[in-house]
């Protein structure tokens, strides 16, 4: 797998006189083979940090001197399209000392078809898009076996003149809504309609949280969800956390083009509401701003919902409130679409003072909470302003650094900062905290509620 680096393996035996293997979680494993002829299965199974997983079956033939195992062939890998016939051949398998006397084919991948599993040669129609492995297992009149596999590739081929379907449009839930932990939660988008009239193939139903944004999502099956029948303009979301926001997309596909139709993004919250206090102290100088953060996803999170209430007019020479995007090279401040999110830190200073609620859905601190680090390379500017995403502290060394690239290859599989070697090309290993109007690099620990300064180089 050339996109994530990092697996976990698990060896199983399935059949055969019992083997004790040298190691189960390894790439590789070793055994004694057993006294007496047989054959011995085995079950690899496979999976990566990203969810995705997949198996592998290994036959081991124990025979006397004079026997020799089968030859299985299933055939090369086969591209189609979808409605066309799928066949398997499992015609170029042989035996050298005799003869075969039982084929069986097995699908270990993708959505299940139907088809004649004890057949040489067996057949099915294409009707789902996807990438799909079988394996052929071959017996002989000594009971020996061997196995093959042959993948099977069906895509969606549209008319490159065709127009694709129209924008879907969302419809429900509304903007920023909130579900109570338990709550059913059921995305809709609006008619299906294509310029051509042609049909709704599917729709691709994109669920991810909110701090993930990214163009390496549409891939990522741990976000994608694709209905192919029944009401394709509504989907139940499942699996949710509470106290996540969410962001969500729904996308059309038509059998003409076979390209795909995206909505706008939109956005919710699962958890209940709360009130968190926020208390700024007066002051009238740089050495009284504070880096603050807050650990609710806000109601509302525009800057103006957030703190409009408390300060009313604001101008600059009562408050100052930003936080820095290194896109830009500059400051982010109220009243420049700045918005309020976990996990990033703000300058605030109020004159006189400021004592406010922000009502919002307090962030969980169950699963882990993934937070963009931008990078500006035309400039070199990585400084990112970042805080705890929840209501706990976190040990910087602790805080785990993932890169991907441009072309969503994982670049930096996840790594504790501590294990980043002191000139690792990603990120400074110093945290930067402001205390009595001076840098300090000697705190490990981000406390809930303040900021801090990072620095990526990538």
């Amino acid at each position: 797998d050339t996109e994530y680096p990092e697996f976990d393996y698990v060896w199983t035996q399935t059949s055969g006189t019992q083997a004790a293997l040298s190691i189960t979680d390894s790439a590789r494993t070793s055994f004694t083979a057993p006294d007496s002829p047989g054959v011995l299965e085995f079950e690899l199974a496979v999976s990566n940090q990203c969810g995705d997983d997949a198996t592998g079956r290994v036959v081991v033939n124990v025979t006397p001197d004079e026997g020799e195992p089968p030859v299985a062939e299933a055939g090369d890998a086969q591209t189609v399209k979808i409605g066309d016939t799928v066949i398997l051949n499992g015609a170029g398998s042989y035996d050298p000392d005799g003869q075969i006397i039982h084929y069986e084919w097995k699908q270990i991948s993708g959505e299940p078809f139907q088809f004649e599993p004890e057949r040489t040669v067996t057949e099915f129609k294409a009707d789902t898009v996807g990438e799909f492995t079988f394996i052929l297992t071959v017996t002989d009149e000594q009971g020996l076996k061997a196995v093959d596999a042959c993948d099977i590739e069906i895509e969606l081929v549209g008319d490159e003149n065709n127009q694709p379907p129209d924008t879907p449009v969302i419809v429900a839930p509304e903007n920023e809504r909130r579900f109570d932990p338990g709550e059913s939660v059921v995305l809709s988008a609006g008619p299906y309609s294509d310029p051509e009239n042609d049909p709704h193939f599917n729709t691709v139903w994109l669920i991810w949280p909110f701090m993930t944004e990214n163009e390496c999502l549409r891939e990522n099956d741990a976000y994608r969800h694709v209905v192919t029948g029944g009401d394709m303009t509504e989907y139940h979301a499942q699996g949710l956390v509470s106290g996540m926001k969410y962001a969500w997309k729904a996308g059309y596909t038509d059998t003409g083009s076979g390209k795909t139709s995206w909505s706008e993004t939109g956005y919710f919250k699962v958890g209940p509401e709360t009130a968190l206090p926020v208390h700024i102290a007066p002051g009238n100088s740089p050495n009284d701003f504070p880096m603050m953060s807050f650990s609710v996803w806000p109601t509302d999170p525009s800057a103006e919902a957030v703190f409009g209430q408390a300060i009313g007019n604001y101008t600059r020479r009562e408050y100052l409130i930003g936080t820095y995007d290194p896109m830009t090279g500059g400051y982010r401040e109220y009243g420049d679409g700045l918005t309020i999110e976990p996990g990033r830190a703000y300058w605030v200073l109020a004159f006189d003072g400021l004592s406010f609620e922000i009502r919002g859905v307090p962030v969980t601190s169950d699963v882990d909470v993934e937070l963009p680090l931008l990078y500006d390379s035309e400039f070199q500017d990585g400084w990112n302003m970042i805080a705890c995403p929840s209501n706990r502290n976190y040990k910087f060394g602790d805080l785990k650094i993932k890169k991907t690239g441009d072309d969503c290859r994982v670049e930096l599989a996840s790594t504790p900062v501590s294990e980043l070697a002191d000139d690792n090309p990603y990120i400074d290993k110093r945290l930067w905290d402001w205390k009595n109007g001076a840098y300090q690099t000697d705190s490990g620990v981000l406390e809930s509620g303040k900021g801090y300064w990072i620095f990526v180089n990538t």
